[in-house]
């Protein structure tokens, strides 16, 4: 009767997100220094589950007449992200300039790994007759 309520489903996330970026100073990558000509563009994906369970709580009632509200905080559980890293730039298959890359990666993936859930933040108007 009061409108809270408590709700559970499922997130779906279709795509990965991916960041490109073109150096115009010299770049740190793994502890060492590499000049923009070297690197070509910087390519960044994360990627979570697909799919992941969500909760929320919320308040509202669209089964009652007249004008309504609805408010639902939740989060989605897709689990621990996964980042990966490659460049375009001529010193792309350099082992040396890999394993800075691999070092990189993995304090970047290190860093990432607590955000293991998604926020929801839903806000809804109804009308019934």
């Amino acid at each position: 009767g009061s409108g809270f309520r408590l709700s559970g489903g499922l997130g779906y996330f279709a795509n990965d997100m991916e960041l490109r970026g073109t150096p115009l100073t010299a770049v740190e990558i793994g502890g060492q220094e590499y000049e923009p000509s070297e690197i070509g563009t910087l390519i960044g994906q994360l990627g979570t589950s697909a799919l992941g369970p969500y909760l929320g709580l919320g308040w509202g009632d669209a089964t009652r007449g007249g004008f309504g509200f609805a408010f639902d905080l939740g989060v989605v559980f897709h689990g621990t992200p996964d980042v990966s890293l490659r460049v375009t730039g001529p010193i792309e298959d350099d082992p040396e300039f890999q394993q800075e890359l691999d070092r990189e990666l993995e304090d970047v993936n290190d860093e990432v790994s607590s955000f293991k859930v998604y926020p929801v933040l839903s806000l809804g108007f109804s009308f019934g007759l």
